[in-house]
């Protein structure tokens, strides 16, 4: 039976933006509908898919918490693995596996390559009220699975040094970048992009 854990590698917990003293407790969730594609389609860098001059063409809608695989599932780019043999319909994480099963046919990359091995863009926009002065914001994701870097408004907010292990919750806080300086916030329309990695690529955590 083929095993599909390695496919549904890109994953994200709860999101927000979290604000201190004075306006304690105030949250902004950034659950929700999201824009996502794959970094081998997407040529541009952090600084410009996170700035507001960015034009997504051709993105998949994705809701998060949740999965890239379980994003393109509802779409209809990929079949439910859940039903049949489905499974053998979806390119798994493995190029060998591919390869002997022939399963790269079903990749829905222009080349036909596997869509799991590189990394994929998350993006949306979101607006937060003027804070007064002294206040902390902070990007929050209550787990990223594997690892990721953020980009805020142009400005990269935590690397992939930071924001790495498999749905951990990183000191029982999840993950948290502060963004209170001005270069990064706009007070008007905010664009929050992440680029996630697949399991096993980039740096590894020290538990």
């Amino acid at each position: 039976m083929k095993t599909m854990m390695r496919t549904a590698t890109f994953a994200f917990g709860l999101a927000g933006v979290l604000a201190s003293a004075p306006m304690a407790g105030a949250r902004t969730s950034l659950n929700g509908v999201w824009q996502k594609n794959s970094s081998t389609v997407v040529k541009e860098g952090g600084e410009v898919v996170s700035s507001a001059r960015f034009r997504p063409q051709g993105w998949y809608p994705a809701k998060l918490p949740g999965t890239v695989l379980g994003a393109q599932t509802k779409v209809g780019v990929y079949p439910d693995l859940r039903c049949g043999l489905n499974s053998f319909e979806i390119p798994d994480a493995s190029d060998e596996y591919n390869k002997a099963q022939n399963l790269s046919q079903y990749s829905h990359l222009p080349d036909k390559r596997n869509p799991w091995t590189d990394p994929w863009w998350f993006r949306r926009t979101f607006s937060l009220p003027r804070f007064a002065p002294g206040t902390h914001v902070w990007l929050h994701f209550d787990s990223i699975n594997y690892s990721a870097e953020v980009w805020l408004n142009g400005h990269l907010a935590a690397g992939r040094d930071r924001l790495v292990g498999a749905n951990r919750r990183r000191e029982r806080t999840g993950y948290r970048s502060e963004i209170s300086s001005n270069r990064r916030m706009s007070h008007r329309t905010e664009v929050v992009s992440l680029q996630s990695d697949p399991i096993g690529i980039g740096p590894w955590p020290r538990c």
